[in-house]
């Protein structure tokens, strides 16, 4: 079993190892196949939420003379205010909705969607926590699948 330091040196070399390929030289399909790296930024999101929600809840800025994980994310790890406030939001929307907390840790949720759901939590105005009950429930939303739009109908004709 591997420790959380040894992971993320075996991340960190990874990272190097990609940053330093000259993607000009590769061919058209290996520069396709390394844009999944688009789930790997979304998991690498995810992750960075999650950890802060338990650095949070533990109440670990303190020891380093903070008042909240969002002063800690300002002071200590040299983020913008937005960016610190963003992140706490995250991770109560990840702590509050587990399945989508494992789908961003997939990687199939982008920190966007994230966000949204926060967004439209606040914008319904609940008191409540965010859970998929209340969202459910809810009478102002209505929640679909979402479809990707630039699928074509397999007997459309193309565009001329």
């Amino acid at each position: 079993m591997c420790t959380g330091a040894t992971a993320l040196e075996r991340i960190r070399t990874g990272m190097a190892e990609l940053a330093a390929m000259e993607v000009v030289d590769l061919p058209d399909q290996e520069v396709r196949d390394q844009l999944t790296l688009l789930a790997v930024t979304n998991t690498a999101a995810a992750l960075v939420a999650t950890r802060a929600d338990t650095f949070d809840r533990r109440e670990l800025a303190e020891l380093d003379g903070f008042r909240t994980l969002r002063s800690w994310l300002i002071g200590f790890g040299r983020l913008s205010p937005t960016g610190a406030t963003i992140i706490d939001h995250r991770a109560r929307v990840l702590r509050a909705l587990p399945a989508l907390r494992e789908a961003a840790l997939s990687g199939t949720v982008s920190a966007e969607h994230v966000d949204k759901v926060r967004r439209l939590a606040r914008h319904l105005g609940s008191a409540e926590p965010i859970t998929p009950r209340s969202m459910r429930h809810s009478r102002r939303c209505r929640l679909r699948p979402v479809r990707p739009r630039h699928r074509r109908r397999a007997n459309a004709s193309p565009r001329t």
